[in-house]
């Protein structure tokens, strides 16, 4: 999961590592639950960032912002959070 540093389930994270995660498609839905932590380092970070990068063909500009303007290699503002799932739930 890709987020801003200052957000508040990032500030949250820090406090509590549990964390859920809902992904919704028309009517269909699941939850993942488990545990959540901060990819700290900085080449695990810039990697995962550009994972997900070319996974979903994101375009960056010269500053290395997306779409939304966010500078997705500067970790000052931009953290990837890994999930390592405990519970799915469907339905």
């Amino acid at each position: 999961m890709q987020a801003d540093r200052k957000s508040v389930k990032v500030r949250n994270l820090v406090k509590n590592r549990n964390v859920a995660i809902a992904v919704y498609s028309g009517e269909e839905a699941v939850i993942v639950r488990g545990g959540g932590r901060l990819i700290a380092h900085r080449e695990e970070f810039v990697k995962r960032t550009q994972e997900h990068i070319d996974k979903y063909g994101l375009k960056l500009d010269k500053q290395g912002k997306g779409s939304l303007g966010i500078p997705l290699f500067n970790d000052k503002i931009h953290c990837v959070v890994e999930v390592t799932p405990k519970r799915l739930i469907f339905w």
